[in-house]
This record gives C-alpha cells, structure tokens and sequence, in this order.
C-alpha cells in the first residue's frame, strides 16, 4: 500500500477515535445531567412541608436545584393574569407586568428555554426573572394562583456556560410537574389531617348523637305511620321497576289485600283486575324503555280501576335523586262517594232542566218527550236483537236531541253506549243500556209528577192567539175564519224548532271556544208536528256537523279574511209544493279529499262529486279522525238521509273548500193543512183534471 494511503487511513481512524471521544463525553454528561435530575426529583418529596410558609418552601426547592443542577439561580415566582410577584430567589424585581408575548411564551407550553434572549418576548421574560440563559416551567395551582420557576444564568455566567436545549426543558417540565403533584398531595394531607381532627372531635359526641337521632327518625316513623293509617287516600312506593316498597299506607291493604314485600304492582293487582294490571305492565314498561318523555310515560298508566262495588283513582308522582328518577309514588283515592255524589247532583240539574224546558216550551219538550219514549224502546228492542246498525243510529239521535234541551247525563250515557259500539263486533254492556233506560224513566216521572200524564199533545195558546180568535168569532164577517185559527193553533211554530237548535248550536259552539252568530228566517210558518217531528227532531245532526266539522276558531277565520263570528242560518219556505228548509254554515267546508280517502277505504264509489255524497250518507264515514260528544261516529247523515228518503224527500248540499256548506232539504206537502203561514194556508194545491 502506499505511504500516502496508509497515512490518510491513520489520519481518518483518529478522526474517528476523536469523534467517539466525543460522543462518549457527551453522553457522559447527559448521564450526569439525568442522574442529577433524578437526585433532585427524589430529594424533593423530603423538600415538600404542607405546614411551611410558601416562600421558605420554595427557598428551600431553590436550594435543591441549584445544588443539583449546578446553576446560578433558581427563582419562584407567583404568576397571576401576566402579572410576576418574586416568592424567592435573586437578582430579580420583586414584582414585573408581562407583556402580551412574554405572557404567550409562559403559557404556551408547560415549559420553555431561552438560550440568548433575542425577540420583545423573551427579553421581556429574562428582564422580569433576572436570568439571560435559564429555563422555566408553570405549576398550576388549586387557588388559581400558578408558580413560575425560572433557573438559570444572568448575562455575566452565561457566557460560561453550555447552553439549554430541550431535553432541559423537558426534565425542568416533569420535575414542574412532579411538584405540582407533590403540592397538591400535602394540600390533602393538610386537609385529611385537618378533617381528622374534625372527626375525632364528632367521634367524642358521636354516641350521643347516634341515640338522639335514632329516638328522632323513631318519632318520626311512628308519626309517619300514624299519617298513613289514618288518611284517606293510599301511598304505594314503586321503585323505577315498579316493585312496591314495604312501607304504605294501612288502607292500601284494607281496600286490596296485604302483599309481599318486593311485589311487583302489576302481580299486586292482578287478583283484581288483570285488565288493569296489563295497563299497569305495559305502562312501565314503556317507561322503563325511556324513549317517550317521563310526563308522558306516566300519563300512560291507567288512572282508573274499577270493581265490583268502589272506583278508584291513581295518581303517579316521579321523585328524583341526583336528577335520577328514584322512584314513583302512587296516590290513591276511592272516589266511590264523590261520583255517586256527582251523578245525583247531575240527575238533579238534569230534572231541573227538564223543568226550566217545560216552562219555556211546553209543547215542544212534550214532543220531545214523547220522541225520545219512541226512541228507548227502539233501543230496548235493537239491543236485544243484537241489531248494532239500528242501535247506533238511535242512540246517536237520541244524544243530539237530549243535548239539545240540556239533559246532560242522557246525552252522556248515550255517549258511552256510542263508544261500546266503536268495535264494529261488540254491543254495549247491559249495565249500559239499562242505565239510560233507568235514567229516562225517572226524568219521564218527575215530568209526569209536575203536568201529570203526557201521551196526549198538547196545544199551547199564547195570549196574543186567543185574542186573535176571540175577535175573529166575535166579527160576524169573520166567523168562518175561526176553523182555520183553530187548525192552525195545532201546528207547531217552525220558529220554535229552528230556536231550540239555535240554541244548542250556541252552546255547543261556546264549548269550543268559538263565537257564533245565527239568523232564523221561518216566514212565520206553522208545521204539521205528527207529519214534520220526526225529521225536525233529527236536524240536529246538522247542526252539529256545522259546529263540529264546519266551524273554525276566530284565528282561522281572521287569516281566510272572515268575519271573527262563525255565521249559522236556519231558513225555511214554501215553493212548488215543497216545504223546504235550509242550513247553512259558512266554515271550513267538506274535506272532499279526506271524505274519498275514507270512503275508498271502506270500498265505496268515490270519483266523482255525486258518488262522494252518495258515500256522506253512508253508515260509517266521517272526514274526523277521532270521536267526541259532538261528532265522529258518521252515523248523523245517515240517519237525516233515511228519514228524507222515508218522507218521499229530497236532501242535497253545496260546499267548497273555505267557503262553507249548505243543505237544502225538500219536502213534499201530501196535504195543504199540514202547512200554514200563520193563519193562512201556506200552499193551496192545484185542482186535478
């Protein structure tokens, strides 16, 4: 090999050499530098005295480091919103305000370095902490006020000596760390030192307070139970899933038996009712599944039971603990009495009623009266044969005309009948039936007792009539007009009528919140009762629909450019041999659309104008989702239909969308005294030839 070669290999191998020596070095150092940052992190927990006042504890950390780490200084500062007041240390002001980009460099990261300050933030820093080569790091502290520890070089050392880099600061941020930790450990210990000595003070009294409370939760309990055996009403405690606590009223187990501990309600009351028991069941477990709201989920629950001689109600209290429901009470109440007390005072407003209608018109609340006799043994018979078609119409009827002279609690029993019949398959319970049956009876007696036997119409003659007859007899020119004001005294006001549904179209509207007003045009006619009742009577079918489906609260009418009063008018005439009446509403109108929907559903024709009314007047259809006391059965059409058709008449309507409805029915005039116009004969018919 040549001498040059061999030489340049020589010269590189102790290059090399040179460099291992240094990297040696250089981990030497690191070494001693991280045995000297474990030294230190193991010497502070000895440093840490929780009883210390802050600025010689953190002389005392001071110390520490500077030994360990052979640094100049080691400065504690509290740091508070940029402000830096000196806890201990040197050659550093006693309090500094830092700038924005000082205060950026101390809370940017959990610890820095600063070599050679060279920008406004870090002179600014250096400037404040007294050093020009340090290291810092933040300790946060529990009372908001955090530690800032710089250590480090002023400008004179640093030129002496090696600069930071960041595996300084890093130690310098776990050996901040270590001390925040190691602080906030002797702040508990403080505390628990503290609240041991709190406790060993209430142990000395602890006996005496244990006895005076257990003698007052022992008070307590046994004026708990005194409240609970001798109140009214039941408490049941459910836990949320629904078993019942041991603890509930004594007359809970007087009304339904004593149960297990740890009893489920429902299995508690499924000896009495398995029917409420599985609302009870079902109830809870939907609330146990949480997707309804809870006020929802407790509306659920059934709120009524009901045995063979008591009714109860049930109310479902949600109590809460760390807004976790902790469980429900049950109030129970035997509302047996107040019913029976409710339904007496009811029969009487009702028989009142029936007084206050005998005294405003006799003659009309005897038609009524006899009608609905006609009517209750249509429904004797109808409930007996099973015939649900002809039940249902009747009792629908039967409630429209007894809401309309005000007796209530036929009209809702008449109600519940309609909801036995909901279920196309089921018939009403015979309690039902014969309730209203009883019912009727004692109105009918009481009526009886104050006018005595009412099979026989009456005719009613007001003061104003017999004078009109007294003069006509007593005018020998006018003596052969006093037939015709005799027969025309046997015809019923069409006025009347057309008031009394005046009058529950009024009411019926008031329950609604709506306002109404109503104009009567009867041409002073007079109607032949025996012929003209029994479709006059069931007009109230369509005055009901106008309330129910036809009439719109004031909003509505307002937004549609409306007058804010739904209008109702009742007219009446005579033309061409017809009778003809009148009711229009100008409200919402029918819903064709909604009515085809229903009537496709229910297999019916439904395409044009003419096959939707045709599918109007059949069993069954209504535009209403639900039913209510007024309307929704879709059996008032039905039955106005067959009487007109029974009466050789004709029934029809015009209606749009927003512009209301009208019904136009026709009747045919068989004789001409059926009909008057006060006196007069209100049609004459042409002779035959």
């Amino acid at each position: 090999m040549p001498v040059d070669d061999e030489q340049q290999v020589l010269k590189e191998k102790a290059l090399q050499l040179l460099r291992n020596e240094r990297e040696l070095f250089a981990l030497r150092v690191r070494h001693e530098q991280t045995v000297s940052w474990l030294r230190i992190l193991q010497s502070i927990p000895q440093l840490i005295d929780h009883e210390l006042p802050q600025a010689e504890l953190c002389k005392r950390l001071g110390k520490s480091l500077i030994t360990g780490l052979r640094v100049q200084r080691a400065n504690f500062f509290a740091y508070r919103g940029g402000e830096l007041r000196l806890v201990s240390g040197k050659g550093a002001p006693e309090q500094a305000a830092l700038g924005r980009e000082a205060q950026e460099l101390v809370e940017r990261a959990p610890a820095g370095l600063c070599n050679e300050p060279s920008d406004a933030g870090s002179m600014e820093l250096a400037s404040a902490t007294g050093l020009h080569r340090f290291l810092f790091t933040r300790i946060n502290a529990e009372s908001g006020e955090s530690l800032l520890l710089a250590t480090g070089y002023d400008s004179e050392r640093a030129q002496f000596q090696a600069p930071f880099d960041e595996a300084h600061a890093t130690q310098l941020a776990s050996l901040g760390q270590h001390i925040e930790i190691l602080l906030r450990n002797a702040r508990l210990v403080s505390e628990l030192e503290r609240d041991k000595e709190r406790l060993q003070r209430f142990n000395e009294t602890l006996e005496q307070k244990v006895l005076e409370r257990t003698a007052e939760l022992a008070r307590k309990n046994r004026d708990m139970r005194l409240v609970l055996d001798n109140v009214d009403h039941g408490f049941i405690t459910l836990s949320p899933e629904g078993r019942m606590a041991t603890e509930r009223s004594l007359i809970v187990d007087t009304w339904f038996g004593a149960g297990r501990e740890l009893l489920l309600l429902w299995d508690y009351f499924a000896p009495l009712s398995e029917s409420f028991a599985t609302q009870v069941r079902l109830g809870w477990e939907q609330l146990a599944d949480g997707f309804m709201p809870l006020d929802a989920s407790l509306a659920q629950l059934p709120a009524r039971l009901v045995t063979a001689n008591r009714t109860f109600t049930f109310r479902y209290s949600p109590f809460f603990r760390d807004a976790q429901l902790e469980g429900v009470l049950v109030i129970v109440s035997d509302v047996t009495g107040q019913l029976a007390r409710e339904r007496e005072e009811a029969e009487q407003r009702e028989l009142m009623q029936s007084f206050k209608q005998l005294t405003l018109d006799r003659a009309g609340f005897f038609e009524f009266m006899r009608e609905t006799t006609t009517m209750m043994e249509t429904v004797a018979a109808a409930a007996a044969a099973g015939d649900r078609r002809a039940l249902l119409r009747t009792i629908h009827t039967l409630k429209g005309n007894s809401a309309t002279v005000g007796l209530s609690r036929i009209a809702r029993l008449c109600h519940a009948i309609e909801e036995g019949l909901k279920d196309e398959d089921e018939l009403p319970t015979r309690e039902l039936v014969a309730e209203l049956d009883q019912r009727w009876k004692a109105i009918a007696e009481h009526v009886g007792q104050l006018v005595g036997p009412t099979r026989e119409r009456m005719i009613e003659v007001s003061e104003s009539s017999y004078a009109a007859l007294v003069r006509t007899l007593a005018d020998p020119a006018r003596a052969g007009h006093a037939l015709d004001h005799l027969l025309a005294l046997r015809l019923e006001p069409l006025s009347r009528v057309f008031e009394r549904l005046a009058e529950q179209a009024t009411t019926l509207a008031h329950r609604k919140g709506l306002e109404l007003e109503v104009r009567l045009e009867t041409a002073g006619l007079r109607v032949d009762p025996e012929r003209f009742s029994p479709l006059l009577s069931e007009l109230t079918h369509l005055v009901r629909n106008a309330v129910a489906h036809g009439f719109q609260s004031k909003a509505e009418r307002t937004a549609q450019g409306k007058l804010p009063q739904n209008r109702l008018s009742l007219l009446a005439d005579v033309g061409a041999g017809e009778l003809i009446l009148e009711i229009a509403d100008d409200g919402r109108g029918i819903d064709w659309q909604a009515l085809k929907n229903r009537a496709r559903e229910r297999g019916l024709a439904a395409e044009t104008r003419l096959e939707l009314v045709q599918a109007l007047f059949a069993d069954g259809i209504t535009t209403r989702a639900d039913a209510d006391e007024i309307s929704g059965r879709g059996v008032g059409m039905s039955v106005v239909k067959s009487r007109v058709d029974s009466m050789n008449g004709r029934i029809q309507l015009k209606s749009e969308p927003g512009l209301g409805t009208t019904w136009f029915v026709s009747l045919p005039i068989l004789d001409p005294k059926e009909v008057r116009r006060g006196e007069q004969l209100a049609y004459s018919k042409p002779p035959e030839r």
